[in-house]
Formats: C-alpha cells, structure tokens, sequence
C-alpha cells in the first residue's frame, strides 16, 4: 500500500482539527435540550486548490435562545480566518447560518455567535424559543397569543432544559422553553402560577418586568346601590393586584331591578356585612372586576371616593353606597352659567345641557324665554332673528354639550348658539353724492 499524499496527510489533519475544536467546543455546553444538527463547511485553500471540509455533528444541545429577535448560540466559536468558514444549524424543526462575521464577532464576545431568524423546515411548524429566570421553573408557563377575534389563547410552554450561561462573576442555569407558535401575531409568556405575564415579543426574558395578567383573573359582577337621584351619573372603578397597575373603567348608575332587602357590605367602613334596604327608584352601578382583585369607586362630578374593597364572590359582591355621596356634588369647580340661543324655528322643543359626568339640566317651553336678536357686536341688523334663551350651569372642568331632546340631536361641545344657518346681515350705509365748488 502506498503512503498517503501529502495533500491527503493535510486534509486529514484539517478534518481532525476542525473535529477536535467541534468537538471541544460542543462538550463545553450541558447536555440537555432539543436535538440538533451542526453541520461545518470551512472551504479551505492548500498549495493552491481548494478543499472542501464538510462535517456533521449531531447531540442533545441546548445552549441557544433568542434575544432581541437574534437567537445565541452560547459557548459556541470556531476560530477560523477563512472568509468561507460557515455552521448551519439544524434543529427538529428549524434552521439557520453562522456566518464568517459571525464567528468573528462571537471571538470579540466571549464565544457568543448571535444567529438570524431560524426558518422552519419544510412541513414543521414554526418554532419560538424563551429564556426564562430562575424562579420560572416549578411554575405553570402557557404561551399567550391574540386570534382575530382579540381573544387570548394559551398554548402549553414547557421546560425543555436549564442552560449555563457564564457571567463575569461565573454564571447560572437558567430555564428554556419552547412552543409551536403563530408568527403572524404578538405573544407573550403568561405565568399561570403568578398570574403575571412577560414583555410582548420578546424572548430572553431573563431581566425583563413580568406585569399583573389581568386575563388570568376571571370576571365577577359587583353591584353597588345608590339613591335614585344618581341615575345617569358617571362613576369609575379603579381595580389592582398587589397595587401595580391600575386599571380604570367608567360606569353609569342605571335603575335598579328590583327593590326591597339586599345582603352585602354595609357603609361607612363596609367591614361587615348585612341586610339592607333597596328603596323603590333606586340606582345602582353594575360592572365587572377580576376576582380578588382591589378596587374602589369615585364619583366623576366631585371625585368622592369609597373605601377599598376586594371582589370576593365567597362572601358577598354586593355593596351598598346608600348616603355617601352628597347631593349637590362637592365640586372642585366653581359652576358658571352660560347663556344659550336657539333658532325660534325649534320653539316648543324641550333642550338639555349635558355634561361628561352624566348631571345634566333639562329646559321646556315653560323653562325658556323667547327674544329676538336685532344687533351684532353693537351693529344693527338687517335680518334679526327670533330666539329661544335660558342661562345653564355648566362645570368648566368638564366637557359639556347642547342636546335637543326633541329631535335627538347633539351639538357641539361648548356651542351656545344654534341658529340653524341663519347668519348676521347688516344695513348698507347710505350713499353720498360728494359736490366740490370752484
């Protein structure tokens, strides 16, 4: 047999070396995670021709997440000067490529290769990959994601395997998970044990803020009862968990089904509960908050606020508000009247002046004067105009609007006068025939 060739002496040392660094570099990362496949194709020039050096490597290998939408590739750096140097990265499901400046880069951070998208395999699914904290293990983790309809669906989000992840001060496991997912629409990670939720869209969670999931909380009715003369007004409902972020929701009062004794907390402390009276004509707020969460209810026109209360259906979730509001409301505006003017052509209609708080004040024909408009900023006028007129109370803090019950519509907010087109004219002045004496 003849000795190999000196070419072939070379190619196989290369083949070995280029093993050995794999082989060196692989055995670094735990064993643990989603198989994958390596395969090496480093084009390498000798004595002028060139050699193609293709490997493959295949194991359980788990030291890659994605972060910023990049995915990394932990302990992982080939060192090769060969512009043609290139690793593509096969998993069950997905693949992509580390190129020469990627491995470039990775020597200049620690052995980091920072990947682009993985593309999924033909016939597989679309894959997201999450590095999560510590704590994250032992909890219940779902992939969150929007359908068309703006509803929540959940999709299982198991731990696949804790990756070593050095740091300057030696490192740490950290959990990864994975999940089939749609591409097309936002996710999340939701944390069915916490009920909190991740940063949408992004993937290395490991630093991230996890907010209160308020979809994890399922909603309850509470019933409020209030006197009868708060019908139409606004109120709003500031719920929380553990006093992180407060969600507001506006209610109005509407009239109660049904009067007569009702059980629930009792003011002014609402510590106790008890049977109370529900007058007929009474009001009462009606709306939804998660269970167990806080909230507590103020008035929109004077900000009067109840005590806080907790949405717990095993007790009660009923309250009464009986004489905690003061008529009339304490405003933190002093009230102003407006005059307002309305086309004698609507005379006979019944108007209201609405404001954003729900108070409102009604006028019919026997509530407004009538008069006639015959100037314009002191300027006589050739068309006057014969007008409806009443002076309202308005809160200037407030937004406020004209309404025409009768005809059901609403003007502008802050329009006074509705002339229904009719526009000042004025007189003409008299022409003069200038006569000048030589």
């Amino acid at each position: 047999m003849n000795p190999p060739s000196a070419f072939v002496v070379v190619e196989r040392f290369i083949r070995s070396t280029l093993w050995a660094i794999l082989f060196c570099c692989l055995s670094a990362i735990p064993s643990r995670g989603e198989w994958i496949t390596l395969r090496v194709i480093a084009p390498i020039t000798y004595l002028g021709e060139l050699v193609d050096a293709d490997y493959s490597w295949t194991g359980n290998f788990g030291a890659f997440y994605y972060n910023n939408g990049n995915a990394v590739l932990n302990g992982y750096g080939a060192d090769t000067s060969d512009e043609g140097f290139c690793v593509l990265l096969s998993t069950s499901f997905d693949i992509t490529t580390i190129d020469h400046a990627a491995v470039i880069a990775a020597m200049a951070n620690n052995g980091d290769v920072w990947l682009g998208p993985f593309n999924p395999l033909p016939g597989q699914p679309p894959v997201v990959r999450f590095l999560l904290p510590p704590w994250a293990a032992g909890h219940s983790l779902a992939l969150a994601q929007v359908d068309s309809n703006g509803a929540v669906y959940n999709t299982p989000l198991n731990i696949t395997a804790n990756i070593w992840i050095p740091d300057g001060e030696g490192g740490n496991y950290f959990p990864k998970a994975m999940a089939t997912y749609d591409p097309s629409r936002t996710y999340w990670v939701a944390d069915l044990t916490d009920r909190k939720k991740s940063t949408i869209g992004e993937t290395d969670l490991r630093n991230v803020t996890w907010e209160p999931d308020y979809s994890q909380y399922p909603l309850v009715e509470a019933v409020c009862y209030l006197e009868g003369r708060e019908l139409g007004h606004k109120y709003s409902v500031c719920s929380w968990v553990n006093s992180d972020q407060m969600i507001g929701a506006s209610v109005t009062a509407t009239p109660v089904p049904s009067s007569g004794p009702a059980d629930g907390y009792l003011p002014p402390t609402w510590s106790t509960q008890g049977t109370f009276q529900v007058p007929p004509g009474s009001a009462n707020l009606r709306f939804t908050v998660g269970e167990g969460m806080s909230f507590y209810i103020y008035r929109d026109a004077d900000l009067i606020s109840t005590s806080t209360f907790v949405a717990n259906p095993s007790t009660s979730l009923n309250w009464s508000l009986f004489g905690i509001f003061p008529d009339p409301p304490n405003r933190q505006t002093t009230l102003q009247e407006r005059l307002f003017r309305i086309n004698a052509i609507r005379d006979g209609h019944t108007f209201s002046v609405q404001m954003s708080d729900g108070y409102s004040s009604h006028f019919g024909p026997s509530l407004y004067t009538t008069g006639t408009i015959s100037d314009w900023n002191g300027e006589p006028l050739s068309n006057p105009l014969s007008v409806c007129q009443f002076y309202a109370s308005i809160d200037p803090s407030k937004n406020w609007w004209l309404t025409d019950d009768t005809t059901g519509e609403q003007f502008p907010i802050g329009k006074t006068d509705v002339f229904d087109g009719w526009n000042p004219a004025f007189n003409q002045p008299v022409a003069f025939i200038t006569i000048q004496l030589q």
